[in-house]
Protein backbone atom coordinates (compact mmCIF):
# COMPACT_ATOMS: atom_id res chain seq x y z
CA UNK A 1 0.00 0.00 0.00
CA UNK A 2 1.12 3.57 -0.66
CA UNK A 3 2.29 5.56 2.34
CA UNK A 4 0.50 8.93 2.60
CA UNK A 5 2.82 11.98 2.51
CA UNK A 6 2.42 13.87 5.78
CA UNK A 7 5.48 16.16 5.91
CA UNK A 8 4.29 19.70 6.66
CA UNK A 9 1.05 18.57 8.30
CA UNK A 10 0.24 19.04 11.96
CA UNK A 11 0.53 16.01 14.20
CA UNK A 12 -3.25 15.68 14.36
CA UNK A 13 -3.64 15.83 10.58
CA UNK A 14 -0.73 13.42 10.04
CA UNK A 15 -2.17 10.91 12.50
CA UNK A 16 -5.55 11.07 10.79
CA UNK A 17 -4.00 10.52 7.34
CA UNK A 18 -1.81 7.62 8.47
CA UNK A 19 -4.42 5.80 10.51
CA UNK A 20 -7.07 6.52 7.90
CA UNK A 21 -4.91 4.75 5.31
CA UNK A 22 -4.66 1.64 7.51
CA UNK A 23 -1.25 2.23 9.06
CA UNK A 24 -0.03 2.65 12.63
CA UNK A 25 1.06 6.16 13.66
CA UNK A 26 4.04 6.64 15.96
CA UNK A 27 5.83 9.82 16.98
CA UNK A 28 9.61 9.98 17.16
CA UNK A 29 11.77 12.62 18.88
CA UNK A 30 11.08 16.27 18.09
CA UNK A 31 13.67 18.06 15.96
CA UNK A 32 14.81 21.67 15.64
CA UNK A 33 14.06 22.91 12.15
CA UNK A 34 14.13 26.40 10.59
CA UNK A 35 11.87 25.43 7.68
CA UNK A 36 8.85 24.03 9.47
CA UNK A 37 6.80 25.77 12.13
CA UNK A 38 6.39 24.43 15.63
CA UNK A 39 4.14 21.34 15.57
CA UNK A 40 4.53 20.48 11.88
CA UNK A 41 5.82 17.12 10.65
CA UNK A 42 9.44 17.48 9.52
CA UNK A 43 10.31 13.86 8.70
CA UNK A 44 8.45 10.63 8.15
CA UNK A 45 9.67 7.05 7.82
CA UNK A 46 8.88 5.40 5.45
CA UNK A 47 8.76 8.34 3.05
CA UNK A 48 5.50 9.49 1.52
CA UNK A 49 4.28 7.56 -1.55
CA UNK A 50 6.58 4.63 -0.80
CA UNK A 51 5.09 1.15 -0.34
CA UNK A 52 4.31 -0.43 3.03
CA UNK A 53 2.21 -3.39 4.06
CA UNK A 54 -1.17 -2.56 5.55
CA UNK A 55 -0.92 -2.23 9.32
CA UNK A 56 2.73 -1.20 9.12
CA UNK A 57 4.12 1.53 11.34
CA UNK A 58 4.91 5.02 10.09
CA UNK A 59 7.11 7.15 12.33
CA UNK A 60 7.04 10.94 12.20
CA UNK A 61 9.25 13.62 13.73
CA UNK A 62 7.62 16.89 14.75
CA UNK A 63 9.26 20.33 14.63
CA UNK A 64 10.13 21.61 18.07
CA UNK A 65 10.56 25.10 16.62
CA UNK A 66 13.30 26.95 14.82
CA UNK A 67 15.73 26.83 17.71
CA UNK A 68 16.07 30.60 17.41
CA UNK A 69 15.56 33.20 20.11
CA UNK A 70 14.34 36.79 19.85
CA UNK A 71 16.37 39.74 21.10
CA UNK A 72 14.39 40.74 24.22
CA UNK A 73 12.93 44.23 24.53
CA UNK A 74 13.76 44.27 28.24
CA UNK A 75 17.39 45.28 27.51
CA UNK A 76 16.34 48.75 26.32
CA UNK A 77 16.96 51.20 29.15
CA UNK A 78 19.21 48.83 31.08
CA UNK A 79 22.78 49.66 31.99
CA UNK A 80 25.57 48.37 29.78
CA UNK A 81 26.58 45.77 32.35
CA UNK A 82 23.05 44.49 33.00
CA UNK A 83 22.12 44.27 29.31
CA UNK A 84 25.37 42.52 28.38
CA UNK A 85 25.00 39.96 31.15
CA UNK A 86 21.38 39.29 30.22
CA UNK A 87 22.12 38.74 26.52
CA UNK A 88 25.16 36.57 27.18
CA UNK A 89 23.24 34.27 29.52
CA UNK A 90 20.99 31.36 28.55
CA UNK A 91 18.88 30.94 26.50
CA UNK A 92 20.53 33.60 24.30
CA UNK A 93 24.30 33.20 24.68
CA UNK A 94 24.70 36.11 22.24
CA UNK A 95 28.15 37.49 21.45
CA UNK A 96 27.70 41.10 22.56
CA UNK A 97 29.50 44.14 21.14
CA UNK A 98 29.07 47.54 22.80
CA UNK A 99 28.97 50.83 20.90
CA UNK A 100 28.22 54.36 22.08
CA UNK A 101 26.08 57.01 20.45
CA UNK A 102 24.79 60.42 21.51
CA UNK A 103 21.20 60.58 22.71
CA UNK A 104 19.38 63.64 24.02
CA UNK A 105 16.81 61.74 26.10
CA UNK A 106 18.33 58.47 27.32
CA UNK A 107 20.36 58.40 30.52
CA UNK A 108 24.08 58.16 29.85
CA UNK A 109 25.27 54.56 30.08
CA UNK A 110 21.91 52.96 29.26
CA UNK A 111 20.97 50.93 26.18
CA UNK A 112 19.02 52.87 23.54
CA UNK A 113 18.85 50.27 20.75
CA UNK A 114 20.27 47.02 19.44
CA UNK A 115 21.41 45.73 16.07
CA UNK A 116 19.66 43.61 14.91
CA UNK A 117 16.56 45.26 16.39
CA UNK A 118 14.77 43.89 19.43
CA UNK A 119 12.30 41.16 18.53
CA UNK A 120 14.49 39.85 15.71
CA UNK A 121 14.88 36.05 15.73
CA UNK A 122 18.50 34.91 15.81
CA UNK A 123 20.41 31.71 16.28
CA UNK A 124 21.61 31.12 19.80
CA UNK A 125 25.10 32.57 20.14
CA UNK A 126 24.68 35.05 17.27
CA UNK A 127 26.46 38.44 17.38
CA UNK A 128 24.44 41.38 18.73
CA UNK A 129 25.50 45.02 19.09
CA UNK A 130 24.02 47.12 21.87
CA UNK A 131 24.14 50.90 21.50
CA UNK A 132 24.63 52.78 24.74
CA UNK A 133 23.87 56.46 25.31
CA UNK A 134 26.96 58.62 25.66
CA UNK A 135 24.73 61.50 26.74
CA UNK A 136 23.36 64.46 24.77
CA UNK A 137 24.99 65.32 21.46
CA UNK A 138 27.66 68.04 21.82
CA UNK A 139 26.98 71.41 20.20
CA UNK A 140 29.35 73.80 18.47
CA UNK A 141 30.15 76.91 20.47
CA UNK A 142 28.97 79.99 18.53
CA UNK A 143 30.78 83.30 18.14
CA UNK A 144 29.28 85.68 20.69
CA UNK A 145 31.87 88.45 20.85
CA UNK A 146 30.32 91.73 19.76
CA UNK A 147 26.74 90.64 20.46
CA UNK A 148 24.48 92.35 22.97
CA UNK A 149 24.40 90.59 26.33
CA UNK A 150 20.72 89.63 26.03
CA UNK A 151 21.20 88.23 22.52
CA UNK A 152 24.25 86.21 23.56
CA UNK A 153 22.47 84.73 26.58
CA UNK A 154 19.43 83.87 24.44
CA UNK A 155 21.69 82.14 21.91
CA UNK A 156 23.28 80.02 24.62
CA UNK A 157 19.89 79.15 26.10
CA UNK A 158 18.65 77.99 22.69
CA UNK A 159 21.65 75.65 22.50
CA UNK A 160 20.86 74.35 26.02
CA UNK A 161 24.01 75.94 27.40
CA UNK A 162 24.30 77.94 30.62
CA UNK A 163 25.79 81.41 30.87
CA UNK A 164 27.83 83.17 33.53
CA UNK A 165 28.41 86.91 33.13
CA UNK A 166 31.52 88.77 34.26
CA UNK A 167 31.21 92.54 33.93
CA UNK A 168 33.99 94.93 33.03
CA UNK A 169 33.52 98.64 33.70
CA UNK A 170 33.96 100.87 30.65
CA UNK A 171 33.55 104.57 29.90
CA UNK A 172 29.98 105.48 28.90
CA UNK A 173 31.08 106.25 25.35
CA UNK A 174 32.83 102.91 24.80
CA UNK A 175 31.33 100.93 21.90
CA UNK A 176 31.46 97.70 23.91
CA UNK A 177 29.09 98.82 26.64
CA UNK A 178 26.35 96.18 26.90
CA UNK A 179 28.17 93.85 24.54
CA UNK A 180 30.19 90.64 24.89
CA UNK A 181 33.89 91.49 24.95
CA UNK A 182 35.17 87.93 25.26
CA UNK A 183 33.90 84.40 25.75
CA UNK A 184 35.47 81.75 27.96
CA UNK A 185 35.01 78.99 25.40
CA UNK A 186 36.44 79.44 21.93
CA UNK A 187 34.00 79.55 19.03
CA UNK A 188 33.79 76.24 17.19
CA UNK A 189 34.60 74.17 20.29
CA UNK A 190 32.26 71.19 20.77
CA UNK A 191 30.66 71.38 24.20
CA UNK A 192 28.10 69.24 26.01
CA UNK A 193 24.64 70.65 26.75
CA UNK A 194 24.35 72.33 30.19
CA UNK A 195 27.98 73.47 30.03
CA UNK A 196 28.47 76.88 31.67
CA UNK A 197 29.94 79.48 29.32
CA UNK A 198 31.62 82.53 30.83
CA UNK A 199 30.93 85.79 28.99
CA UNK A 200 32.74 89.03 29.69
CA UNK A 201 30.40 91.97 29.11
CA UNK A 202 31.16 95.67 29.12
CA UNK A 203 29.12 98.02 31.30
CA UNK A 204 29.13 101.71 32.10
CA UNK A 205 31.46 102.76 34.89
CA UNK A 206 29.30 103.71 37.88
CA UNK A 207 29.25 107.47 38.49
CA UNK A 208 30.84 108.36 41.86
CA UNK A 209 28.26 109.66 44.30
Amino acid sequence: MEVPPVVGLTEQAARAAIEGAGFVFTRGPDVIDKTFALGQVVLQNPAGRSQLAKGGTISVNISGGTGQVAIPTVVIGQTTEAASAFLQAEPYAFVVTIAEEANDTAVKGTVVRTSPVVGQLLDKGAPVTIYVSSGPKPVSMPTLVGQLEADAVARLTALKLKSSIVYVDLPPTDANVGKVISQGTKAGTMVAPATEIVLTVGRTTPTPS
